[in-house]
């Protein structure tokens, strides 16, 4: 025996009670599943609907030019981060950090979808590339190539945009710090000056500045007006933001707050599988191109 809540077509809710420790859920009196202290079985043909996660599928796009959604999809989540810019300078000015746009797209999607990769700046000081997802657009970042720190990268045409933090200034002997990722949690924070014979903080997450050789803070929560992904998604994410880094005393600029792993998706274990840490000012120097994320269901 077992306890039986049926869903009866005549009379309704139909509970049958025992003390077997068992339960079975039924409808106009036939099995569905049965739960006891071993889990829950499901009865002979009768299986669970998955409409979560397994149903997701996620992309991260860093070539190419053309998107086409699955076709059974009807719904779409897609981030874009801008490419950062190179330096030529010696102890100069700090690079600014990438833009941010995303944008939740529902209903009937098109068969494709036009893109383009933002190309990182190089040792030469310049400017990195826009990257671009159907309406939206990310500037890159400002190249240094002296003294004076460059702004960072402008995110538009999404939901939601975000800009990122201008690098801080440096004087030839010691470096600025980097400027923050813009992510969901905001813009960049700026790096800071340099101070004394020390490089300058590098800028945290959710418009947290450097402050001389301190980097700026993580932020703790998406930005009031980012995407509610809890709502769009409908699953169980982790979603993290990262600080700055210190100004070092061989007078290198804190590195930025990088965006790449701002979100942990169940699909990634590890956010750092969609880009690795960057962990000094040096790894930031024109090697960071655009980069899309996409989440299709």
């Amino acid at each position: 025996m077992s306890v039986n809540i049926n869903a009866d077509t005549t009379n309704g809710l139909v509970l049958t009670s025992d003390t077997s420790g068992e339960l079975k859920l039924q409808s106009a009196g036939a099995d569905i599943a049965t739960v006891d202290s071993s889990g829950i079985t499901m009865a002979s043909g009768k299986t669970i609907s998955n409409s979560g996660i397994s149903s997701f599928t996620v992309h991260s796009l860093e070539k190419g030019t053309t998107f086409t959604p699955k076709s059974t999809s009807t719904k779409m989540y897609v981030g874009v981060y801008g490419a950062l810019g190179g330096t030529s300078a010696t102890n100069g000015g700090g690079i600014g950090g990438s833009g941010f746009s995303e944008k939740y797209y529902s209903g009937s999607l098109a068969s494709s979808y036009s893109y383009s990769i933002g190309a990182a700046g190089t040792s030469s000081g310049t400017a990195g590339g826009t990257t671009t997802f159907d309406v939206m657009s990310v500037t890159g970042g400002g190249g240094v190539t002296g003294n004076t720190g460059s702004s960072g990268g402008v995110g538009s045409g999404g939901d939601f945009n975000a800009t990122g933090g201008t690098g801080g200034n440096g004087n030839g002997s010691s470096a600025g710090g980097n400027g923050g990722d813009a992510t969901r949690a905001g813009n960049g924070g700026n790096g800071a000056n340099q101070t004394g014979s020390a490089g300058g903080g590098g800028g945290g997450t959710g418009g947290n500045n450097a402050s001389g050789t301190t980097g700026g803070a993580a932020a703790t929560s998406a930005d009031a007006s980012a995407l509610d992904l809890s709502t769009i998604l409908d699953i169980y994410f982790l979603e993290y933001f990262i600080g700055g880094g210190a100004g070092s005393t061989n007078n290198r600029g804190g590195f930025c707050a990088p965006a790449r792993v701002s979100t942990s998706w169940l699909s990634f274990n590890d956010a750092s599988s969609i880009r690795p840490v960057t962990t000094n000012y040096t790894a930031r120097n024109g090697q960071d191109s655009g980069f899309i994320m996409i989440v299709e269901w």
